[in-house]
């Protein structure tokens, strides 16, 4: 969900679905419009839901893995624009489906683990901004940026990965992109990572704070989002969340947090 700066959020129906959903494990979801478009790991499905009528929501449309050759086994995170939808598989691979007709998404193209260099083992979250889709590889322990200006062939375009020039992207969970930078949550690392995305090609470590830096809860993060010059992670094993400052995204500063109890 761009504004709040993350395709992982939450959707609150005050009716059961209609029709067949296909939701069994549901993992993740993104709203645009009237439409909620899903992820369900255990269908290994793609889902569309029609929520005009908050009361009655609506299977119109879905796909499951190998539907017109889709690569959608295990899918996890979800983001759309423009008519497109980009999915991501635990089972290393990038797929993009065009849902400008709800009711009949059709594959559109597909980059997998190795393709040109790409970083995409055991993904877990994705992030578009522009004309680029960026990801968080767990297994790859990398950042890994993905030119979709063709939908049709999606390129490898550049990535980042633990340890370099100090990165800190040890099985990174979530990831989000505002202006030049892209900031991850990474759950190996203890940290939240700031990149310098302003080169695509060559992406490179910008700041980084981590678990108990001046008080920072950070253990184990597994999501987060941002608003002006704050970012908000939650951690799994401090059971908190946590705000940022990141003003200076060379040196993010712990504002403070809330921590369960």
């Amino acid at each position: 969900m761009p504004k709040a700066g993350n395709a992982q959020t939450a959707i609150f129906l005050t009716g059961k679905i209609q029709g067949e959903p296909r939701l069994s494990t549901p993992f993740s979801v993104f709203i645009e419009g009237n439409y909620a478009y899903m992820t369900s790991v255990g269908s290994n499905a793609f889902e569309v839901i029609d929520i005009t009528d908050k009361s009655k929501p609506v299977h119109v449309g879905g796909l499951v893995s190998g539907e017109g050759g889709a690569v959608l086994s295990s899918p996890r995170t979800v983001f759309v624009s423009n008519g497109l939808a980009y999915v991501i598989s635990a089972f290393n691979a990038f797929e993009i489906i065009d849902v400008s007709t709800p009711s009949s998404p059709v594959p559109k193209g597909k980059i997998k683990h190795g393709e040109g260099g790409a970083i995409l083992s055991n993904p877990n979250s994705v992030f578009v901004s522009g004309n680029y889709a960026f990801i968080a590889s767990v297994d790859g322990n990398a950042l890994e940026i993905i030119d979709v200006t063709n939908p049709a062939a999606p390129t490898h375009k550049g990535s980042l990965t633990d340890g370099t020039g100090g990165a800190k992207l040890t099985r990174p969970m979530n990831v989000l992109v505002s202006g030049n930078h892209a900031y991850v949550a990474s759950f190996g690392s203890d940290a939240l990572e700031i990149v310098d995305i302003t080169n695509l090609a060559a992406p490179f470590h910008k700041g980084s704070l981590v678990h108990g830096a001046g008080g920072a809860l950070l253990k184990e993060p597994v999501a987060l989002c941002k608003s002006g010059n704050w970012v908000y992670v939650v951690t799994q094993s401090s059971r908190a969340l946590e705000v940022v400052d990141v003003t200076d995204p060379a040196n993010p500063v712990h504002a403070g947090h809330l921590q369960d109890g």
